[in-house]
């Protein structure tokens, strides 16, 4: 793609002069209300196997209270810099502020609630010689929830293979806190556009990378993320649409044989799919509250379940999520509590193959919206990811108790738990 088909929404900012040396430059950005999250994120920083010599950090305080009573802490322990009270612009010029305030080699994103393990930027430092200085490079994730105890809980791990497309049409990406960028790729872009100051703000930035530079993946966890309980943020729809309307207005093509307009609807319909899944968790959130739905604590010995499936999946796209109808009873000799607690129970799924090898373990989490005595029976939705390869797959639908167990399900007719679904990878134009 050449450079003019690429709209820029403003000059490159103006920035620090690089400094020999200083392979890293951190950027976190906060609004001063959680200051024992900056303080955790900040001990992340410090605790890195590599050079503090050679990494800075720039702190960028995004309107809120004071930081000071924290990154004080930490003066002479590496570079470090705070950007105090110069008022709220948001999420993506917060970031421009902290890169206008750096000095080295590559950029690091760092939110106040995600944290490096301490051989994060050691190993990106090793990957950027062995791929002879790329312009992006990422790594894997641990994914954390935060439980009823405020206890952080790594539940599952993001990995995501360079797919250009995948990330053109908001259907994957890296996440930020992984990943480091070239200063001159940064500039490149011209930054992050200062329009998006809530939502969309790394999408954008990153769709623009993949038009000019390749990604290089590094296949080891090295950062954890925060997951928001509940992504709240999806339920404004019209917000993501604008934002969407301004990204793709950026491009006349896409760098994967896909014009921009079909990148955007491909992403609407994206966004109002997860509209969709925010909306429900609402929902359930709320019928919880009603019904006063009780924690479940107690590490069950068993959890049986009645699962039939009732809709129909017979065809999906690589990582599309589903809406899966099913009846559900409770043939467990005790109550199941629904109002999460320590040790909830949500329904789940496997995938396996044609010959019954295990694809996918650890499905998406549906909580219940109710809670089960023993013999009740209801109607519910399973929320269901297909997996990401192409293929032919049987989807077997069941219930966990998190920590705890498995559920043991049986069927009670001739529907049962499982499906066969034909799974293929969405890309053409015509899949539309």
């Amino acid at each position: 793609m050449s450079d003019d088909e690429i709209t820029l929404f403003r000059e490159p900012r103006t920035r620090g002069a690089f400094v020999m040396g200083k392979r890293f430059s951190i950027v976190i950005r906060t609004q001063g209300d959680r200051l024992y999250l900056l303080k955790k994120a900040l001990e992340s920083v410090e605790g890195q196997s590599f050079d503090h010599a050679a990494f800075e950090v720039i702190v960028v305080n995004d309107g809120g209270p004071s930081v000071l009573d924290v990154t004080t802490q930490f003066e002479g322990k590496f570079d470090l810099q705070t950007v105090e009270n110069f008022g709220w612009v948001g999420k993506a010029e917060a970031l421009n502020v902290g890169f206008s305030r750096t000095h080295g080699e590559y950029i690091c994103v760092l939110d106040e609630d995600d944290v490096f393990y301490d051989d994060h930027l050691r190993v990106l430092a090793h990957a950027i010689e062995e791929f002879d200085r790329p312009a992006v490079l990422y790594c894997d994730v641990d994914l954390a929830v935060e439980n009823d105890r405020g206890e952080t809980v790594v539940v599952g791990v993001h990995r995501w293979e360079y797919d250009p497309s995948s990330l053109a049409t908001l259907y994957d990406s890296l996440i930020i806190c992984s990943a480091c960028f070239d200063r001159n790729a940064w500039d490149a872009v011209g930054g992050f556009d200062p329009y998006f100051t809530r939502v969309l703000d790394d999408w954008d930035f990153l769709i623009r990378l993949t038009t000019k530079f390749e990604f290089i993946h590094v296949g080891s966890v090295t950062t954890r993320y925060s997951v928001p309980a509940h992504n709240k943020s999806f339920q404004d729809v019209e917000v993501f649409s604008e934002g969407l309307g301004r990204i793709y207005t950026k491009f006349n093509s896409m760098p994967f044989s896909m014009s921009a307009a079909t990148a955007h609807k491909l992403a609407e319909r994206r966004i109002r799919s997860e509209h969709e899944i925010a909306k429900r968790e609402v929902f359930i959130e709320g019928f919880r509250r009603a019904m006063n739905s009780q924690r479940e604590d107690t590490y069950l010995e068993r959890l049986r379940f009645s699962i039939d499936i009732k809709g129909t999946l017979s065809k999906s796209y690589c990582n599309q999520i589903h809406k899966v109808d099913i009846r559900l009873s409770n043939e467990t000799d005790r109550r199941i509590n629904s109002g999460g607690g320590s040790a909830p129970v949500s329904l789940s799924y496997h995938w396996k193959d044609l010959n019954g090898a295990i694809v996918v373990w650890d499905g998406l989490r549906t909580p219940l919206f109710k809670d089960l005595d023993p013999g009740d029976t209801i109607e519910t939705t399973v929320l269901v990811q297909a997996p990401e390869h192409p293929g032919e797959y049987v989807l077997e639908v069941t219930g966990v108790q998190e920590g705890v167990l498995w559920a043991e399900v049986v069927s009670k007719c001739e529907v049962t738990n499982e499906i066969r679904v034909h799974v293929v990878c969405r890309q053409a134009e015509s899949l539309l």
